[in-house]
């Protein structure tokens, strides 16, 4: 038995009894209590099966002790709900556990619009949003690719992990990608001959992959394996081997080129620094 999000008054008057009667009825012939409806978040199946695959990606994300980060931030978001009084809707009932779901709870969906609240602890930002850059000129975010399946894991692997793969939306603040990475403009060039710039709105590059920090030098943002100390030094051994054989077939090659005499205006023209006496060199022309 539901009652009504009115008054006691109202039900009174559906059964035609003073208020008084109503209530000694349902809580002395009738043994009920009232019982507040319960709120609840409003899941559906999508957004069920969604959250148990994001949740078993994330345990064994982390479960691997990898080189993965975790930025935790002393930011809240709160969402702005419709008003909702839980005084007034009640049911009647002898025990709870007979109320029927649909009826126990009150199923509410987040509206898209949220404020945000700072708390007192030490804030770390994680770039790309927008109030991480107060007092700045619009910052343009883009999209994570869906390119070739080379592109996409190297953007995991910039981006810290496969964990993001389980996400809908990811999007990468322009601070994480070099300028040249980035186009702005396109050209056009006219009949007459002039070239124009025309500006347009930031597109990617076709290769470009973001930097883990905004605007950190390259080697910073590198994702090469570590190379195993016996590896790396039979790779030392032989670099400085292929060094001394280049450097020994340049040699040659300069000492053949010095040295080598196929005429006799060769040997004339070798021959005319090398110290040897005039007569000697007239004697060979």
């Amino acid at each position: 038995m539901a009652k009504s999000q009115s008054i006691d008054e109202k039900m009174a008057a559906e059964l035609r009894v003073s208020r008084s009667s109503f209530q000694r009825i349902v809580k002395r012939d009738l043994g009920l209590s009232s019982f507040k409806k319960r709120k609840v978040h409003y899941l559906s199946r999508v957004m069920k099966e969604k959250r148990l695959k994001r949740s078993k990606g994330l345990i064994d994300r982390f479960a691997i002790k990898g080189h993965d980060h975790v930025l935790f931030s002393g930011e809240k978001f709160f969402t702005i709900e419709e008003a909702y009084n839980q005084q007034n809707d009640r049911i009647l009932s002898s025990i709870a556990s007979t109320i029927p779901e649909e009826y126990r709870y009150v199923k509410r969906v987040q509206k898209p619009c949220s404020f945000q609240l700072a708390c007192h602890a030490q804030q770390v930002f994680c770039p790309g949003s927008r109030s991480n850059y107060a007092g700045e000129p619009y910052t343009p975010v883009f999209k994570l690719s869906n390119g070739p399946p080379d592109l996409v894991n190297r953007w995991h692997r910039a981006l810290c992990g496969e964990g993001i793969r389980d996400l809908k939306n990811v999007f990468v603040c322009s601070k994480h990608f070099l300028d040249e990475e980035i186009q702005t403009s396109f050209s056009i060039h006219q009949p007459d001959g002039t070239h124009l710039e025309v500006p347009a709105k930031p597109k990617l590059q076709k290769d470009a992959v973001p930097r883990f920090l905004p605007g950190c030098p390259l080697h910073l943002s590198s994702s090469s394996d570590t190379i195993p100390p016996r590896f790396d030094r039979s790779l030392r051994e032989q670099h400085l081997i292929d060094t001394a054989i280049n450097e020994s077939l340049l040699q040659y090659n300069q000492d053949k080129e010095l040295f080598q005499i196929t005429t006799l205006e060769d040997l004339v023209s070798k021959t005319k620094h090398s110290g040897l006496p005039n007569h000697w060199l007239v004697g060979l022309l």
